[in-house]
């Protein structure tokens, strides 16, 4: 049985690098990337029988909206992977002080991106399961993501540092529940 899941959150917030990592950990296929001008996607496929996942993300610093690449990528998903990253602790000192809040805008503007089309698709988290992901664990422990999300999935929320591996081993277990594999040690 077929999983697509799919990596969202703004750009360089660690998306493909998780991607890479939950590969890396299930000794699963390299990634696979398709570019074209206006596109890049990078995807992976990991056996866990009797599922195969598909794991797919869009890559880079490119903004979507005039491409058709959300009207294929989000509708028939089976979950979400939404991926934050914190404001660098030395954010002010690179680029001065409104840094922080330029970094909670750019990743606000993306959370409404994405929500809006998985709204469009019916691929909210009142639709499908969704995990979020704190990555970059390393950088800074201010995430403007913990702000915006449904206040119902704090709980449940992955912390990681995905360019280590920290992180990886709970958030595929995780997926496993989530998208239909097995249970999570406690869980009946």
């Amino acid at each position: 049985m077929q999983r697509r899941i799919v990596f969202c959150g703004a750009p360089q917030v660690g998306k493909t690098t998780l991607l890479a990592a939950v590969l890396a950990s299930q000794h699963a296929l390299p990634l696979k990337a398709h570019a074209t001008a206006t596109e890049r996607l990078v995807r992976g496929d990991v056996a866990c029988p009797p599922y195969h996942f598909t794991l797919i993300t869009i890559s880079g610093s490119f903004w979507y909206d005039h491409t058709p690449v959300m009207n294929w990528l989000l509708p028939g998903i089976h979950g979400v992977i939404y991926v934050g990253a914190p404001i660098p602790y030395n954010a002010v000192s690179q680029w001065g002080t409104d840094a922080p809040a330029q970094e909670w805008a750019r990743q606000y503007r993306f959370w409404e991106y994405y929500t809006a089309h998985a709204a469009a698709a019916s691929a909210l988290w009142t639709n499908i399961p969704w995990i979020f992901v704190l990555n970059k664990g390393d950088v800074g422990t201010e995430y403007p993501l913990l702000e915006w999300m449904p206040q119902t999935q704090l709980t449940s929320v992955v912390r990681s540092i995905a360019s280590s591996g920290e992180g990886i081993g709970r958030l595929w277990e995780r997926m496993r529940v989530l998208y239909g594999v097995g249970k999570e040690p406690g869980l009946g």
